[in-house]
């Protein structure tokens, strides 16, 4: 109906916006600006929508929706909480790296948000938050993880993840995927109960991570970002770690 098609036709002037604000920045980005990347007349654009605000404040709302409705669904599920706390991993960054622009803005420019819009974007962000939080809870409850305080691992965790947008980019060696079962070995990892590492073997730059004895580890492709960061990570769980290029 008509309805749906003014809804579809915003959600894409929120994202062709977004990209603009990333591209250009914010307050070096006009209506017109944004009206001429989706080939529509100011007062076309203003049929959408009320103005840039409004539209910075959509991409909040959009960007915060697609993490809320992923993650709302992962806690409702019967999984144990080591596989609800990877799949909620993922879904963190299959959504930054399918909405790159929302999720940059998402994490950028908060501060030019009105503080009733900020208000509401922030309800939303305390969700998350909390419902990321109770899977971390859930799994020191259970026994699956350590002893560790939820709120300050749960800060850490989506601290890691939001700060994608600023090194992914969508031409480099690696998949969403790959990404994703790095950063769920790694992070998950490091809260298991028998304190062992989980990291898999084999990436795209070399790294190669093998359990030779129960606390030896042996790190191939060491002088890559990624290889230095799995020594790093294994280290601090407290193997002993050798390093090979």
């Amino acid at each position: 109906g008509v309805r749906e098609r003014v809804k579809a036709r915003r959600e894409e002037i929120v994202r062709k916006a977004a990209q603009a604000f990333r591209e250009r920045g914010y307050h070096n980005t006009s209506i017109e600006d944004i009206a001429r990347k989706l080939n529509l007349t100011k007062a076309s654009l203003y049929y959408y929508v009320h103005g840039k605000q409004d539209l910075l404040f959509e991409a909040h709302r959009f960007a915060m929706e697609v993490l809320l409705e992923g993650l709302r669904e992962i806690c409702a599920g019967d999984r144990p909480p080591r596989q609800k706390l990877e799949r909620a991993i993922h879904h963190h960054i299959y959504a930054v790296v399918d909405e790159l622009s929302l999720a940059t803005m998402l994490l950028q420019q908060e501060y030019a948000l009105s503080p009733n819009q900020r208000r509401k974007i922030i309800a939303m962000r305390d969700e998350y938050d909390a419902l990321f939080r109770s899977i971390i809870r859930a799994g020191v409850t259970g026994g699956a993880f350590k002893a560790v305080d939820p709120n300050v691992i749960g800060f850490a965790i989506i601290g890691a993840l939001n700060w994608m947008p600023h090194w992914f980019s969508q031409s480099g060696p690696l998949s969403k995927d790959e990404i994703g079962a790095m950063f769920a070995d790694y992070l998950v990892g490091g809260l298991l109960a028998d304190g062992r590492p989980t990291a898999r073997a084999g990436d795209r730059d070399g790294a190669r991570l093998f359990d030779v004895e129960a606390r030896v580890v042996v790190v191939t492709g060491a002088s890559s970002g990624i290889g230095r960061a799995i020594a790093w990570g294994v280290a601090r769980q407290g193997a002993h770690v050798v390093l090979v290029d």
